[in-house]
C-alpha cells in the first residue's frame, strides 16, 4: 500500500490519525536488502532517461540532497563495494549532516515522483508494501540516483560502428574536454547526451545552422553543438 492509499484510508476513516502515524513509523522495518532493491529498480529506470535523472537530481537538491553525497555514494559503488553497505554508510552519514525532520513532506513526494517516474515504477514499489518514510528515504534516494548516474553513464548502446557508442562519447568528452581547457573552459567534462554519432563526415539535422564540433572514431564521427557543449556538465561523472 502506498502513502498515498494509507492516507486516504485516514481521510475516510477507515483507520485513524494514530494507525497512519503508527503506520508511516513502521518504515524501520524495511530491511536494507528491500532499501536496496528498490533503489536498484529506481536506478535502472533512470539511467535510461537522461531528462528524468536530470529532474531527480535538481528535486534531491531541493530535498536536501548535495551532489557531494550522491558522488560519495557512486564513489563507493565504483570501488566494488556491495550496495547494502553502502546504503547503511550514508545512512549514517545524512543523519550527520542533516536535520531530515526540517525536510518538508511535500519535498518529499517531489523528489519520490522525480525518482519512481510515474505510476509504473510506483506500483512496483507500493506493491512491495515498502512505505519508504523517515531515516531510510533520502539515504535510498542518494543510492539510487549514484547508481542511475553510473548506469546512465555506461549504458550500452550500439550505431552499427566498430567501436561501442559508450566507448566513443567517453573518448570524445575527454578530447573536448582538452581541446577546450587552452580556450579557458572550466577543467570539466561536457554533457554526454549532447554528443551525435553519425558516419564520417555527416551531421544530423539538429545541428544543422550550428557551429559544429567533429571527433572522428575509425569509421564513425562524433558531433556536438561547441557553444552547448562549453555551456555543459557532465553531472553523471563522478571522481
Amino acid at each position: 500500500m502506498t502513502q498515498e492509499q494509507l492516507r486516504m484510508q485516514m481521510l475516510a476513516g477507515i483507520i485513524t490519525e494514530g494507525q497512519y502515524k503508527e503506520k508511516l513509523n513502521e518504515e524501520s522495518t524495511i530491511t536494507p536488502e528491500q532499501a536496496t532493491d528498490t533503489a536498484k529498480k529506481i536506478s535502472d529506470n533512470l539511467s535510461q532517461e537522461p531528462e528524468q535523472l536530470k529532474q531527480a537530481i535538481n528535486k534531491a537538491n531541493q530535498a536536501g540532497i548535495s551532489m557531494d553525497m550522491i558522488k560519495q555514494a557512486a564513489s563507493q559503488l565504483k570501488q566494488g563495494k556491495d550496495p547494502e553497505e553502502v546504503l547503511k554508510s550514508i545512512s549514517k552519514n545524512f543523519q550527520e549532516e542533516v536535520n531530515e525532520v526540517s525536510v518538508a513532506d511535500a519535498k518529499r513526494r517531489n523528489l519520490w515522483d522525480a525518482l519512481t517516474g510515474g505510476a509504473g515504477l510506483g506500483t512496483i514499489i507500493g506493491g512491495a508494501g515498502l512505505l519508504v518514510t523517515g531515516p531510510t528515504f533520502l539515504p535510498m534516494a542518494i543510492l539510487a540516483l549514484a547508481g542511475a548516474s553510473i548506469g546512465y553513464l555506461y549504458r550500452e548502446k550500439n550505431s552499427g560502428g566498430k567501436v561501442r557508442d559508450a566507448d566513443i562519447i567517453y573518448n570524445a568528452q575527454w578530447e573536448f574536454k582538452n581541446q577546450m581547457n587552452s580556450q579557458g573552459r572550466e577543467n570539466t567534462l561536457p554533457s554526454p547526451s549532447l554528443f551525435y554519432i553519425v558516419d564520417n563526415g555527416d551531421t544530423p539535422k539538429e545541428l544543422k545552422g550550428k557551429e559544429i564540433w567533429r571527433y572522428k572514431i575509425l569509421d564513425r564521427d562524433v558531433v556536438g553543438d561547441k557553444k552547448a557543449l562549453w555551456d555543459s556538465y557532465d553531472y553523471t561523472t563522478f571522481a
